[in-house]
């Protein structure tokens, strides 16, 4: 084993004595963790040795990566055959160096959480910050809102999302966040391109993902937990499970209360504009204007774009969950400062970027969905076809915001309870927007709307240069449409009903799990879980399905479920287009309602009686909830005495059984 004990290594030790008490004198005890280069001639071979050790890297390059190993590990890799570097010996003397060599330009996070609330009193105007939860150590997490008239959930505005110091001793990402919120507010009426974007979007900031790890002088959180392994979109190690770090359990809060459009995570210490996904080699679908966007992002730095995987594997980090989970266009900015002397250099190196990132955000298709029948906001999931990742509506002001280079596309918008709408041939000029409002008509169908987390198993961890074209879980949010979210062999799928929209244990079966039909396809199995309050748990088994399969939550103990875990039995095939249960769609047995609506319009018209007429006659077969609006006499039969029931609601001489 090589071991280069350079001059930053000596002068860790130095400065451990003179600040440990300072930086982690109320750290928690963790393993010791060395800072190592590892050598190597043949990258791929080399990770493929390197895998069972479950690794931390912080930058790879042709013939060497940067890692976090404990002695053990590293007596592994040298096992292996590998030359290796220390760096440090003890990854907390690096942290340490790293906070004495940015001087008096580190900021600690208590005088950052005071120039947050100093700039809100000095420019009310602009400036709104919020507490969003308690860190592991129990320090508040606070965002700043910067826009005009910051009280005002204004449809018109995009919202961006601005965030640094995910890792704790990245000292400079929170720095560049600080220096952001004083540029935007100072330059407010004496630049005309801030003030166009203040006064047209809305810009959030979360200096601090972790502001335990930021005041112990550390990588990780006071749990030693890595918090970009621990977001919920193909997870598969970090923590004891998807988000069980209360950072990200506030961070998840925040950001399905803001339909983020695009978003930058700051990181360090290196030069990269890092683009999704991190968890896989496919292209996403939104690769090559993420590309472009790059372009013009690194024209004043020279970063390298990549695409996460091509750096190097990461499972559970911010990008993919933010565009995986939410549609949210994310970018990790890896700047290369570490001390005093590189704080405003980097951020000048990259306020141009983060203006164009907050321009971007307003180009494409933006709308308000509301319905049809009371025009009132709803909270609405936007698939342009084009570009098959769903986006979401503002759930309060209903307003969504599809970033989108120049173009023709299609979307279909849907919302629990409504029928679905397919609008075509919606152009978009080059970075202009186009209005698309869309309004929805009710129908008392309900299905799973957001995507809460994935986890996933070894073999999609260690064979994902690509991946299999149908497992992708937002596949199966919505009414069935024979378009499957393959689970994978063993996998596992979280899914969110939605806020109001909980399955409820009523008289019968409460629920379906469909199974896409896949010609040649093996029916697939899976146990099926629900949790009423928390998209964590805990889970109590409701059942298994074969194939489509309806579930009663009766005897389970649960009387309504919120959030279905569904977990792949295993035992088939991990590899093809379909591994796993092929789930298409998870649709709630409503109550049967015997108003007469048949067409689901929100009123009794003769158009309804017609329809009732056509279904008794077996013209039409119909979804189950035409079928019970039909049934206008509640007998369980629709007849044509149901048809002309109706028709005399219409006149007002009769009603139906609910009427």
């Amino acid at each position: 084993m090589k071991s280069n004990m350079n001059l930053f290594s000596l002068a860790g030790i130095v400065l451990c004595l003179i600040f440990a008490s300072v930086v982690s004198g109320d750290q928690p005890e963790f393993d010791r963790e060395m800072v190592i280069h590892i050598l190597f001639e043949d990258r791929d071979e080399a990770f493929l040795k390197l895998r069972p050790l479950w690794l931390t890297y912080e930058d790879v390059q042709g013939t060497w990566a940067r890692a976090l190993a404990t002695p053990d590990q590293v007596t592994a890799i040298t096992d292996l055959g590998f030359d290796v570097e220390i760096l440090w010996n003890d990854i907390r003397d690096r942290s340490i160096f790293r906070r004495k060599a940015m001087g008096e330009r580190w900021t600690s996070y208590s005088n950052a959480v005071q120039f947050m609330h100093d700039l809100a009193t000095d420019f009310p105007n602009l400036v709104r910050i919020y507490n969003i939860g308690q860190s592991v150590q129990g320090r508040s997490i606070w965002v700043m809102k910067i826009t005009s008239n910051p009280d005002v959930n204004d449809p018109d505005k995009p919202k961006v999302r601005m965030i640094g110091n995910v890792h704790g001793d990245e000292y400079i990402s929170m720095e560049i966040m600080l220096l952001l919120m004083e540029y935007l507010t100072s330059h407010y009426d004496s630049n005309p391109y801030v003030t166009e974007l203040v006064n047209t979007r809305e810009i959030w900031i979360q200096p601090s993902v972790n502001p335990d790890g930021h005041y112990l002088g550390i990588r990780r959180n006071a749990n030693n937990v890595d918090l970009n392994r621990n977001h919920g979109y193909m997870y598969h190690s970090g923590g004891s499970g998807p988000f069980s770090e209360p950072e990200l359990v506030h961070f998840r809060e925040w950001s399905m209360q803001n339909n983020f459009s695009t978003s930058l995570s700051f990181h360090g210490i290196a030069r990269y504009y890092n683009y999704t996904w991190n968890f896989t080699g496919q292209d996403c679908p939104d690769k090559q204007m993420l590309i472009d966007w790059g372009v013009v992002y690194t024209a004043d730095n020279g970063y390298t774009i990549t695409e996460g995987y091509d750096w190097y594997q990461v499972n559970g980090d911010t990008n993919d969950w933010s565009y995986g989970c939410r549609g949210s266009l994310d970018v990790t900015i890896e700047t290369p400062g570490w001390n005093s002397g590189h704080v405003q250099q980097d951020f000048d190196e990259n306020i141009n970027g983060i203006l164009y990132f907050i321009e971007v955000a307003g180009y494409g298709i933006s709308g308000v969905v509301t319905d049809a029948v009371t025009g009132e906001p709803l909270e609405a999931s936007i698939l342009v076809h084009q570009h098959p990742m769903p986006v979401f509506t503002d759930p309060v002001a209903g307003d969504f915001h599809r970033p989108l280079q120049a173009g023709t596309y299609s979307i279909t918008v849907w919302a629990n309870g409504y029928n679905p709408q397919t609008i075509t041939g919606i152009i978009v000029e080059n970075d202009s927007r186009t209005i698309q409002n869309v309004q929805l008509v009710p129908n008392h169908m309900y299905h799973a709307m957001h995507v809460a987390w994935t986890q996933i198993t070894d073999y999609y961890r260690f064979n994902a240069s690509s991946w299999p074209a149908y497992m992708s879980p937002h596949n199966a949010l919505g009414p069935p449409n024979n378009i499957p979210a393959s689970l994978g062999n063993g996998c596992t799928f979280v899914y969110d009903m939605g806020e109001g929209f909980e399955i409820i244990d009523n008289p019968g079966d409460d629920f379906i799990i469909h199974e896409a039909d896949i010609p040649g396809e093996p029916v697939g199995q899976c146990y099926v879980y629900g949790s009423a309050g928390d998209f964590r748990g805990p889970w109590t088994l409701i059942g298994s399905a074969e194939g489509t399969t309806a579930f009663d939550l009766s005897g389970t103990g649960l009387s309504s479920v919120r959030y279905l875990r569904l977990v792949d039995k295993g035992g088939g095939s991990n590899t093809g287009d379909y591994p796993g249960f092929d789930l298409d769609a998870i649709t709630v047995i409503m109550p049967c309602i015997h108003d007469g609506d048949v067409n689901q319009d929100g009123k009794v018209t003769a158009a309804d009686a017609q329809m009732a007429f056509q279904i008794a006659l077996g013209f039409i077969n119909p979804t189950y909830q035409e079928a019970c609006s039909a049934d206008c006499d509640g007998d369980g039969d629709v007849t044509a005495a149901d048809a002309q029931q109706i028709f005399l609601t219409v006149l007002g001489s009769e009603s139906c059984v609910d009427p």
